[in-house]
Protein backbone atom coordinates (compact mmCIF):
# COMPACT_ATOMS: atom_id res chain seq x y z
CA UNK A 1 0.00 0.00 0.00
CA UNK A 2 1.44 3.68 -0.81
CA UNK A 3 0.89 5.39 2.44
CA UNK A 4 2.63 8.06 4.34
CA UNK A 5 1.91 9.89 7.76
CA UNK A 6 0.95 13.28 8.25
CA UNK A 7 1.63 15.47 10.79
CA UNK A 8 -1.18 14.11 12.62
CA UNK A 9 -0.40 10.90 13.10
CA UNK A 10 -2.80 9.34 10.15
CA UNK A 11 -1.83 7.06 7.38
CA UNK A 12 -2.59 9.34 4.33
CA UNK A 13 -3.59 7.01 1.16
CA UNK A 14 -3.63 8.62 -2.53
CA UNK A 15 -7.11 8.95 -3.81
CA UNK A 16 -8.84 9.23 -7.10
CA UNK A 17 -12.40 10.85 -7.05
CA UNK A 18 -14.60 10.08 -9.93
CA UNK A 19 -17.36 12.29 -10.49
CA UNK A 20 -19.15 13.76 -13.72
CA UNK A 21 -19.94 16.80 -11.09
CA UNK A 22 -17.17 19.44 -11.61
CA UNK A 23 -18.17 20.26 -8.20
CA UNK A 24 -18.13 17.34 -6.02
CA UNK A 25 -14.83 16.58 -7.16
CA UNK A 26 -13.46 20.05 -6.72
CA UNK A 27 -15.01 19.50 -2.99
CA UNK A 28 -14.01 16.59 -2.22
CA UNK A 29 -10.38 17.43 -3.45
CA UNK A 30 -10.44 20.76 -1.54
CA UNK A 31 -11.59 18.90 1.74
CA UNK A 32 -9.25 15.75 1.46
CA UNK A 33 -6.34 17.59 0.54
CA UNK A 34 -6.85 20.20 3.87
CA UNK A 35 -6.13 16.67 5.96
CA UNK A 36 -2.71 16.03 4.08
CA UNK A 37 -4.46 13.39 0.99
CA UNK A 38 -2.90 13.64 -2.16
CA UNK A 39 -6.30 13.75 -4.19
CA UNK A 40 -6.41 13.56 -7.93
CA UNK A 41 -9.82 13.76 -10.12
CA UNK A 42 -11.45 12.17 -13.21
CA UNK A 43 -14.27 13.18 -15.17
CA UNK A 44 -15.46 9.93 -16.26
CA UNK A 45 -14.33 5.94 -16.20
CA UNK A 46 -12.54 6.41 -19.14
CA UNK A 47 -10.06 9.35 -17.52
CA UNK A 48 -9.92 7.47 -14.24
CA UNK A 49 -8.78 4.59 -15.77
CA UNK A 50 -5.99 6.49 -17.38
CA UNK A 51 -5.28 7.88 -14.00
CA UNK A 52 -5.07 4.44 -12.79
CA UNK A 53 -2.34 3.85 -15.39
CA UNK A 54 -0.26 6.22 -15.01
CA UNK A 55 0.39 6.46 -11.48
CA UNK A 56 -1.06 3.85 -8.77
CA UNK A 57 -3.76 4.94 -6.05
CA UNK A 58 -4.76 3.49 -3.01
CA UNK A 59 -8.92 4.50 -3.19
CA UNK A 60 -10.89 5.24 -5.88
CA UNK A 61 -14.02 6.87 -4.55
CA UNK A 62 -16.20 7.00 -7.62
CA UNK A 63 -20.01 8.58 -8.33
CA UNK A 64 -22.53 6.03 -9.41
CA UNK A 65 -24.32 7.43 -11.53
CA UNK A 66 -21.60 8.83 -14.16
CA UNK A 67 -22.94 9.65 -18.18
CA UNK A 68 -20.29 7.00 -20.04
CA UNK A 69 -20.31 3.86 -17.66
CA UNK A 70 -21.57 3.61 -13.75
CA UNK A 71 -19.40 3.31 -10.61
CA UNK A 72 -20.34 -0.72 -9.79
CA UNK A 73 -19.19 -1.28 -13.51
CA UNK A 74 -16.09 0.96 -13.06
CA UNK A 75 -15.57 -0.54 -9.62
CA UNK A 76 -15.84 -3.95 -11.37
CA UNK A 77 -12.63 -3.14 -14.07
CA UNK A 78 -10.70 -1.60 -11.43
CA UNK A 79 -11.08 -4.49 -9.08
CA UNK A 80 -10.09 -6.34 -12.02
CA UNK A 81 -6.90 -5.09 -12.88
CA UNK A 82 -6.30 -3.40 -9.81
CA UNK A 83 -7.33 -5.67 -6.96
CA UNK A 84 -5.43 -3.95 -4.41
CA UNK A 85 -7.01 -1.06 -4.63
CA UNK A 86 -9.58 -0.31 -2.61
CA UNK A 87 -13.04 1.29 -3.67
CA UNK A 88 -15.73 3.63 -2.15
CA UNK A 89 -19.18 3.81 -3.96
CA UNK A 90 -21.16 7.06 -3.57
CA UNK A 91 -24.81 8.84 -4.76
CA UNK A 92 -27.42 10.72 -4.36
CA UNK A 93 -29.59 8.00 -5.80
CA UNK A 94 -30.92 4.70 -3.73
CA UNK A 95 -28.08 2.32 -4.00
CA UNK A 96 -30.78 -0.98 -3.62
CA UNK A 97 -31.52 -0.54 -7.19
CA UNK A 98 -27.81 -1.01 -8.19
CA UNK A 99 -26.78 -3.77 -5.83
CA UNK A 100 -29.47 -6.30 -6.86
CA UNK A 101 -29.20 -5.17 -10.66
CA UNK A 102 -25.12 -5.50 -10.86
CA UNK A 103 -25.37 -8.50 -7.69
CA UNK A 104 -22.28 -7.70 -6.51
CA UNK A 105 -20.49 -10.41 -4.80
CA UNK A 106 -18.13 -7.99 -2.86
CA UNK A 107 -19.92 -5.03 -0.71
CA UNK A 108 -18.03 -2.20 -1.36
CA UNK A 109 -18.62 0.64 1.32
CA UNK A 110 -21.05 3.38 0.28
CA UNK A 111 -21.83 7.04 0.91
CA UNK A 112 -25.11 8.52 0.46
CA UNK A 113 -24.35 12.10 -1.21
CA UNK A 114 -24.66 14.78 0.29
CA UNK A 115 -22.16 12.96 3.12
CA UNK A 116 -20.04 15.22 4.97
CA UNK A 117 -16.63 15.46 5.15
CA UNK A 118 -16.17 13.28 8.50
CA UNK A 119 -18.21 10.85 7.15
CA UNK A 120 -15.46 10.29 4.15
CA UNK A 121 -12.92 10.84 6.84
CA UNK A 122 -13.87 8.05 9.27
CA UNK A 123 -13.98 5.49 6.75
CA UNK A 124 -10.54 6.35 5.42
CA UNK A 125 -9.07 7.26 8.56
CA UNK A 126 -10.21 4.20 10.83
CA UNK A 127 -9.40 1.83 8.09
CA UNK A 128 -13.13 0.29 7.71
CA UNK A 129 -12.54 -0.36 3.81
CA UNK A 130 -12.87 -4.00 3.48
CA UNK A 131 -9.36 -5.44 2.32
CA UNK A 132 -9.95 -7.23 -1.35
CA UNK A 133 -9.77 -11.28 -1.83
CA UNK A 134 -6.00 -10.68 -3.16
CA UNK A 135 -4.78 -8.56 0.21
CA UNK A 136 -5.94 -11.33 2.31
CA UNK A 137 -4.06 -14.08 0.12
CA UNK A 138 -0.85 -12.54 0.12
Amino acid sequence: MLTWVNNTGYIMEKILVVDDQKNVRASIRIGLGRVGYQVDVASNAEHALLKLKEKPFDVVLTDVRMPDTNGYVLANLIRQLYPNVKIILMSAYDFCEYDQKFKLEQAWPKLAKPFGMADLLHLLQQGTLPFQQNELRN
